[in-house]
């Protein structure tokens, strides 16, 4: 059997040790709250930046899949415009004035001047992506995401391709942002 005075004696420590433990660590214990809360804004700030960026990504993304899904296979033509045969600066110019309303250059060479240059790692959906395909030849396509773009190729009329195919990859030389810079018309 046990004693009453052990156990008021044991326990009393442990209500003693408890009570000192609890002390200690609230005194050395920082006081982050005004810290953390900053840091939370920021984070939140941050988040929703990212998402609105995500959002924005996925509309456009939408608006390029929606042009070409008309434009599937439509042969390639050079000087082509129409869904009789187009070539890759017309089918760009297209879409960008069907989608976004926004008119540009009709040629290659022209576009290639438009918009702000972008990294190609940080290229987003709606971006210009252009090519060397030959001495003087240029080609011009509109960035997806994901390293896959859409353009009318020579070989295939308006198809999606990836940048990581060995032909493209060979060839990239600039990317162009185009929707941030571009007034609508």
């Amino acid at each position: 059997m046990i004693k009453p005075q052990i156990v008021m004696k044991y326990g009393l420590r442990t209500i003693i040790l408890i009570t000192v433990a609890a002390i200690l660590s609230a005194c050395s214990s920082p006081k982050p709250q005004k810290r953390q809360t900053a840091q939370n804004r920021l984070s939140l700030y941050s988040s929703q930046s990212e998402f609105e960026t995500g959002v924005r990504n996925v509309q456009i993304k939408a608006k390029i899949l929606k042009q070409y899904a008309g434009w599937k296979a439509v042969r390639y033509r050079f000087g082509g415009s129409s869904k009789k045969g187009v070539d890759c600066s017309a089918f760009v110019q297209l879409t960008f004035r069907e989608q976004f309303g926004i008119n540009l250059p009709r040629s290659t060479s022209e576009q290639q001047k438009i918009g702000k240059k972008i990294q190609r790692i940080k290229l987003h959906a709606g971006d210009l992506v252009l090519f060397r395909a030959g001495p003087t030849g240029r080609h011009v396509g509109i960035y997806l995401g994901n390293n896959k773009f859409v353009h009318a190729s020579a070989s295939i009329g308006v198809t999606i391709s990836s940048l990581n195919d060995q032909y493209w990859h060979k060839r990239y030389y600039a990317g162009r942002r185009v929707l941030n810079s571009h007034r609508r018309s």
